[in-house]
């Protein structure tokens, strides 16, 4: 099933459940104990018919909030990680205060380019 161009859509909606021994202390298998781990797995094509496969283990929201949540965070993640790249910021070792300084200044610098990027020519 794939969607029109422009119209977000969810294509599976799963339920993933695993079995696994768990290690001990020391790193050794425990061939006698067995555990579970449930997982939803959620696949969703976006406006522009990317394909996306998200899992979680949040049971509570809708397919669509998981795809959405999931987009944010992973943008946040690209936000922080080009910060560090661009702007020699550390989010582990640098004060509150730095990091929102550092955050103002990509958000000022990636507006300002925009803007100035589809200005009229006079």
């Amino acid at each position: 099933m794939r969607s029109k161009k422009g119209k977000a859509i969810v294509l599976r909606d799963e339920i993933i459940e695993l079995e696994y021994n768990p290690e001990d202390e020391a790193g050794k298998k425990q061939t006698k104990v067995t555990k579970r781990l449930r997982l939803r797995k959620v696949c969703y094509q976006d406006e522009q018919n990317r394909y996306d496969v998200f899992l979680t283990n949040c049971f509570e929201i809708t397919a669509e909030e998981v795809a959405f949540l999931c987009k944010k965070r992973w943008g946040i993640e690209l936000l922080v990680k080009k910060m560090k790249t661009n702007y020699n910021c550390n989010a582990v070792n640098d004060s509150l205060m730095e990091l929102w300084r550092n955050i103002l200044i990509f958000l000022a610098v990636k507006r300002s380019s925009l803007r100035f990027r589809y200005a009229p020519l006079r």
